[in-house]
């Protein structure tokens, strides 16, 4: 076990899980200190996801409801002061989507970007050809800037830039989560970036007209490995179909 004397200095944030069916362990947040002293804590009535510090100094995590083939999981953002004292809440995301646990972003301007989840029924059989099925519940990702009233300002739909094709889960299944964003940011030059752990890739997306500026890994990889030369002609901007 290696130690060190002389941590960087700061805060560790830590929201322990547990998914086995009898948990050792009460959901809980904790904030402690390099010398592994707890400053604050609270003990939740399930387990907590993305809890992080936000821009203005206030803290923030996700409470989740779990996914079904008839409904999407849905979250609740908690917006805390560092006493760990519920401020704000996201209980659901704009235009009836479900809001995903998977992360959440606080921009110093106060806007919120969240991630969303949609189901669609689409006619699989096309697509991934025999077997497939008629009526599949395809889960879609949603990308949401949202003011601080809940107000729109931007919205990037997963199939709408993304094909089907690009997923690694079986597409001849009646459930296909095909994408699943689990993580958001915002990059140096005000663009966002995700990962989506269905289709194995991360990539960055233009804040203002959505478009796919790059992807990395997948199946519809951009990037040389050995020049980092950008192909673009991997990317899909069509539209797919819904019902």
């Amino acid at each position: 076990i290696r130690s060190s004397a002389a941590p960087t200095p700061g805060l560790l944030y830590l929201a322990p899980n547990n998914r086995i069916p009898t948990p050792p362990f009460a959901p809980s947040l904790m904030v402690v200190g390099n010398d592994g002293k707890v400053i604050t804590s609270k003990v939740l009535k399930q387990y907590a996801y993305d809890f992080h510090t936000l821009p203005d100094g206030r803290l923030g995590y996700t409470l989740n409801t779990p996914n079904t083939p008839e409904t999407p999981g849905s979250s609740v953002i908690h917006i805390t002061d560092t006493t760990l004292k519920t401020l704000d809440s996201i209980p659901l995301a704009p235009r009836d989507y479900s809001l995903a646990m998977d992360g959440f972003v606080v921009l110093p301007n106060g806007n919120r970007l969240i991630i969303s989840h949609e189901n669609i029924t689409l006619d699989m059989r096309a697509i991934a050809g025999e077997g497939a099925h008629p009526a599949a519940i395809v889960q879609q990702s949603i990308l949401q800037e949202i003011d601080i009233d809940g107000q729109v300002l931007f919205q990037w739909k997963s199939l709408d830039h993304i094909p089907l094709t690009a997923s690694y889960e079986d597409l001849k299944a009646p459930f296909i989560r095909y994408f699943h964003i689990n993580s958001i940011d915002i990059d140096s030059d005000d663009n966002i970036l995700i990962s989506a752990r269905n289709a194995s890739l991360v990539a960055k997306i233009h804040r203002s007209t959505g478009k796919v500026l790059w992807i990395l890994g997948g199946k519809l990889n951009q990037l040389d490995r050995k020049s980092t030369r950008l192909n673009s002609s991997h990317v899909s901007e069509s539209r797919m179909p819904s019902s």
